[in-house]
């Protein structure tokens, strides 16, 4: 029994002294008399060995493994059954992002940009959106959402979907997009968005480094600043007065829409 433990675990030389000493099964020499408990914790019975000489019982086989061997066997076992486990083959795995920007963003120089990061297995969305001015004032507006994906794709991307003219995106590429644009404003003194860094949130697991693309900001060379909805004819005003201090006159372009939020946003709609 002794050998057929050492030949299961790889020759006798494959244990260690300590497991070796551990082994509580001693095999008799031919002529010895071995007492009751020789063999260690088996118990002796009228089963008797190949050699012809009293041996332990089936049931003193299994009990005579002495703990180091048990612990051998145990890893030996757990060992397999991982390896098994990794050999299985695995369920495909979804996107971990996706975006959606305007296919005209850099010729009205204004539009929507969404990146939606999925979680619990795409049962769960977070959902950073945009209003990204490439022209001018970067990330004017930042909303962040975290909910179920059936509440993201009905309220979030299918209705940003049927109101603007919005295709798929690289999310890499929106990262890329947001981050820089974020950026060339603040070059020119306008900060983003209150909720900008929250929303950021989204681009966790995003690399704007592996985005091929290169964006160009500005119009023309130069800050154009438009007025959009959002903007009073006050703070127009301020926005003008600060990219004459900050670029000098001639080094940007302005254009000021005047009348009420209302009559611009039905302007932009025509």
């Amino acid at each position: 029994m002794a050998q057929f433990i050492l030949d299961f675990l790889g020759g006798s030389n494959g244990l260690s002294d300590l497991a070796a000493q551990d082994l509580a099964i001693t095999l008799p020499e031919p002529g010895q008399i071995h007492p009751r408990g020789a063999l260690g914790h088996a118990e002796l019975g009228n089963h008797r060995g190949t050699n012809g000489w009293p041996g332990p019982s089936p049931s003193g086989r299994a009990q005579s493994l002495a703990p180091a061997v048990r612990r051998l066997l145990d890893d030996a076992c757990a060992d397999r059954l991982l390896r098994m486990r990794d050999e299985l083959p695995r369920p495909p795995r979804g996107p971990s992002h996706e975006a959606f920007w305007p296919s005209d963003l850099f010729t009205q120089g204004i539009g929507w940009v969404i990146v939606a990061r999925f979680k619990s297995g795409g049962r769960r969305v977070e959902a950073g959106v945009f209003l990204v001015d490439v022209f001018c004032l970067g990330a004017k507006l930042a909303v962040y959402e975290d909910g179920d994906a059936e509440d993201y794709r009905r309220r979030i991307r299918d209705h940003y979907l049927q109101e603007f003219p919005m295709v798929p995106a690289q999310a890499h590429c929106a990262r890329k997009l947001v981050e820089q644009a974020a950026a060339y404003a603040r070059n020119l003194g306008f900060a983003p968005h209150a909720d900008y860094r929250l929303a950021s949130r989204v681009f966790g697991g995003l690399s704007a480094a592996a985005c091929p693309q290169e964006f160009t900001f500005g119009h023309r060379g130069k800050p154009f600043y438009r007025r959009g909805p959002r903007e009073t004819e006050s703070q127009a005003e301020r926005i003008v007065w600060h990219l004459e201090q900050r670029c000098g006159a001639g080094n940007f372009d302005y254009e000021v829409m005047l009348g009420t939020a209302e009559q611009i946003n039905r302007f932009f709609a025509d």
